[in-house]
Parts: structure tokens; C-alpha cells; sequence
């Protein structure tokens, strides 16, 4: 039949088609063609919409079980290449390749709600993704649902299962473009586009618009990490009114080197760890979105900009209410950075200030003064550590902020200045309304202002309230500097 195959068979009237194909899922013109074997094949629609890989150069795909494959999570879905019927191919830690050449383009669907899971530790994770050889490169488009119901898919909104796309195309340098991708989920579930894409390190390009506005527990966690080729214009804003859950966005940029603005994050009622190392080690992230809410879930913004050494300037930080880990290493290691925003929180809880801006090694503006009306321990937590390494590694800091304590000493809780300044080699000025070393009453009889002050300028002066006078200042890394002169000021 080589003489018969891809010729144009005929072209049917409305009638005949319907009478004889009804409920089948073929789309206008219903051109038929004879394939390779004498087959009568029709165009169905379902070539087209359901996800599909078109190849840019030669190589060989796999369907892989990764992570613990012990006892594993084998997903079988079905392919067809150019057209051809659809072929069942079973995911395995060794599977079987399908070669393809450059310009095939190979269909998946499936009926599987989930396929990934995982637990608590790294080590219980399993998931099923596409792979390929050295040479391989292929673009992805169509609709991903396809591999959720192979027949409803056009109109499927909903994952019905956690872990449903977790991993799909989890370190895979062969993808180079999802511009054409849907992802028009909108009922999203616990870890469902976790970890999706990341580590696609050849990705170019606009990445799929993401409709839902109610997130789940982890959803897009890790979504784009270390896609290193991505640029701020190939990510589309959100929906307003996103109704946020914990863990959401955490790391979902991470390590995205050729981001330079962050999405827009208008949101003013947070969650657990909503946006933890969101944009950690963009490179070359230089502007930020406002961060209006005024009151921080814990560990919110946990190193949201760690390692963002382009940044040179921080959004705003209104907030009046914190959780603990609230700013947690938020700008760690943002060398760029030269100023910090005010911060009017009163009432500090365990670990909100810890590491906030260790080693901004360009940093000469802070906040006027913090203070403290009191500080709260988590009920997990003894100590409280609010503002240990807060600065810690800033060399080019001279001034410090005025620090003031409403009530002092701090009743059975440690205020948490632990290398606070420590090795801040150009700080010359401090002023504080307490003495150092005695600043709470708890039971440890630690110093809470441990090596706080180790590694500052030989010289310098520290300001004590005018009531301490006639007190014994202690001179060590510790208490007051070695070498620094003491000024009393009126309370």
C-alpha cells in the first residue's frame, strides 16, 4: 500500500460523517487519510489539543520513574506519534527509549489522577517525568490535563489527587519552549505542579499563564527552580484576590538567574511560608513588588531574596503584626543592597529578624531605631533569638539602629542579640536603652548580647541611657567594645 499511504482519501458531506463517526472526537474538515498500512485514519482533534512533544532534534525520549522507585509509582499513559495509533508505554527506572527524529511530534494522554507522591523527607519522594538522550530537543504545548482523563480533558479544571504533575519534567535539558503549554487547572491540590519544571536549564521563553486564585498547600513549590534561561518577561502575572496556602510559592523562582522583576504579589492575608526563598539567588533580580500586608504568617518571607546580589533596594515592609521566622534571612547575602526598610513591628516573635541581612556586604542604611514593647517565645522555642545575626557581616555599615527595649529587662525570655553586629568591621556607633549582657531575667543566665559586637571598629562610641550611669560597663564582644567611648544620654 506504499503507493496509497498519506494520499487524500476523500472528503465526506456532514451527514455520512456523523452517521458514521457520532460521538468520536474528530474536528472539521474530517479529512481522512490511508496510513502505511491501507488504514482509513481520520484527524482527530485529540492530536492536536491533548499535551504533546514537538521534536526540534533527533534523539530518544523516555517515560521515567524517579526518585524511590522502591517500591516505586509505575504510571502507564499512552503516545502517538505523528498521528499513528496510540501505543501504551508503562514508566520504569529503566525504560524503554522511543526514538524520534526532528520535526515528529508525539501526543500523550492518560487516566491517572496523580503522578507522583510524596512524603515527609526527600528520600520518600517518587515521581514520573519525561527524559531523553544527549541531542534530544523538543518543545512541549497542548493541554498537560490529558494525562488526567484522556477523554474529558478539554473541559477538566479540577485535580482530584495530591502530587498530581509533581515532577513532569523535572531536570530535563531537552525541553527548550512551553509557550504553547496549557495549564488551565484551577481547583489545584497538595504539591500538584510541585517541582514541574525545575531544573530545565535550556527552557526559553513564555511559560504558561496560571488561572487558579485559590492555591493549595505546596502547589507551585519549586515550580521554575534553577530554570536559569527564564526572563521576567516570560512570566505572566497572576490572578488578583489569590487566596494564599501554606508553602505555595516557596522556592518557585529559586535560582532563576536571568529574573529582574518579580511577579506582582498584592496579597494582604499570607500563609505559613507562603512566599519562603521565592526568588533566592536570582542574580539578577533588581526590582520588587510591593509587599502590603500588615500581618506576617510565620516564615512568610523566609529567605525570599536570599542571595539576590543585584538588589539594591528592598520593598516595604509595613507590617505591624509578625510570626516567627517572619523576615528570617530574607535578604541574606543581597551584597547590592544599601539600605533596609523600616521595620514597625513592637511585639517580636522567635527568629523574625534572625539573619535578616547577614553579609549585605553594601548596606550603610538602617532604620532609625527598632523597638521593642516584648518579646514571645514560640511555644517549641525557650529562646527567641529575634534579632541574633541580624547584621552580622555588614562591613560597610558605620551607624547602627537605636535599639529600644519598653520594658527592661525582658521577663524569662531571652531577647536574642547574638551576633547581632558581629563582624561589622566599620561600625562606630551604637546606641541601645539597656546594658548590655543584662537584658533578661531568664533562668539559663545566658548572655543574650553574645559575641554581639565581636569584629567591630577598634574604635567608636556607644550611647547608654543617662539611669545606667554609675554601672559597671563590661568591655568584651559581648557587652560594650573593647577601645569605644561611653556617652550617657538622658532617658
Amino acid at each position: 500500500m506504499g503507493e496509497t499511504q498519506d494520499y487524500l482519501h476523500r472528503i465526506g458531506t456532514v451527514a455520512e460523517f456523523t452517521e458514521r463517526y457520532w460521538g468520536e472526537d474528530y474536528h472539521e474538515p474530517w479529512v481522512s487519510r490511508v496510513d502505511e498500512d491501507g488504514d482509513v485514519e481520520y484527524n482527530r482533534r485529540i492530536d492536536r489539543d491533548a499535551l504533546r512533544l514537538e521534536v526540534e532534534s533527533a534523539g530518544t525520549l523516555y517515560w521515567r520513574m524517579s526518585g524511590n522507585t522502591s517500591p516505586g509509582l509505575a504510571r502507564t499513559v499512552s503516545y502517538s506519534l505523528n498521528g499513528r495509533p496510540w501505543v501504551d508505554v508503562t514508566s520504569s527506572a529503566s525504560p524503554e527509549g522511543i526514538p524520534l527524529e526532528a520535526g515528529d511530534v508525539i501526543a500523550f494522554r492518560g487516566d491517572n489522577a496523580s503522578y507522583a507522591f510524596s512524603g515527609e523527607t526527600s528520600g520518600d519522594r517518587v515521581w514520573n517525568c519525561f527524559s531523553g538522550s544527549m541531542g534530544l530537543k523538543f518543545r512541549a504545548a497542548g493541554n498537560v490535563m490529558s494525562l488526567i482523563d484522556s477523554v474529558n480533558f478539554r473541559k477538566l479544571r479540577d485535580f482530584t489527587a495530591d502530587f498530581a504533575l509533581m515532577g513532569l519534567f523535572r531536570g530535563c535539558p531537552q525541553l527548550t519552549d512551553v509557550s504553547g503549554l496549557r495549564l488551565p487547572a484551577t481547583g489545584l491540590t497538595l504539591g500538584c505542579y510541585a517541582h514541574m519544571f525545575s531544573d530545565c536549564g535550556n527552557l526559553r521563553g513564555r511559560t504558561p499563564y496560571l488561572p487558579a486564585v485559590r492555591m493549595a498547600r505546596s502547589c507551585y513549590r519549586s515550580m521554575w527552580q534553577n530554570c536559569v534561561g527564564l526572563t521576567s518577561a516570560d512570566i505572566p502575572e497572576m490572578p488578583e484576590g489569590k487566596v494564599l496556602d501554606e508553602k505555595c510559592f516557596s522556592n518557585m523562582f529559586n535560582g532563576c538567574a536571568g529574573l529582574t522583576d518579580t511577579v506582582e504579589l498584592p496579597e494582604t492575608t499570607l500563609a505559613q511560608d507562603c512566599y519562603a526563598y521565592m526568588y533566592r539567588d536570582c542574580v539578577s533580580l533588581t526590582g520588587v513588588t510591593e509587599l502590603p500586608a500588615t500581618r506576617v504568617s510565620p516564615s512568610a518571607y523566609f529567605g525570599m531574596f536570599m542571595g539576590c546580589s543585584a538588589l539594591v533596594t528592598p520593598p516595604a515592609l509595613p507590617a505591624t503584626s509578625l510570626g516567627y521566622s517572619s523576615y528570617h534571612e530574607m535578604f541574606l547575602g543581597c551584597s547590592s543592597l544599601l539600605n533596609t526598610p523600616d521595620l514597625p513591628a513592637t511585639v517580636l516573635p522567635s527568629w523574625c529578624y534572625h539573619r535578616m541581612f547577614q553579609d549585605c556586604v553594601s548596606l550603610t542604611g538602617v532604620p532609625r531605631s527598632i523597638t521593642v514593647d516584648r518579646c514571645v517565645r514560640t511555644p517549641s522555642d525557650n529562646s527567641c533569638m529575634q534579632m541574633q545575626m541580624m547584621f552580622q557581616g555588614c562591613v560597610a555599615l558605620t551607624a547602627a539602629p537605636e535599639i529600644i527595649f519598653r520594658t527592661y529587662p525582658t521577663p524569662d525570655v531571652d531577647a536574642g542579640l547574638n551576633s547581632m553586629f558581629r563582624g561589622c568591621s566599620s561600625l562606630r556607633e551604637i546606641k541601645v536603652n539597656f546594658m548590655p549582657g543584662n537584658l533578661s531575667t531568664t533562668s539559663s543566665g545566658g548572655n543574650d548580647c553574645a559575641l554581639w559586637v565581636e569584629g567591630v571598629a577598634a574604635s567608636g562610641t556607644f550611647h547608654l541611657p543617662e539611669s545606667l550611669r554609675g554601672q559597671t560597663v563590661r568591655r568584651d564582644d559581648g557587652h560594650v567594645p573593647t577601645g569605644w567611648t561611653v556617652r550617657y544620654y538622658q532617658d
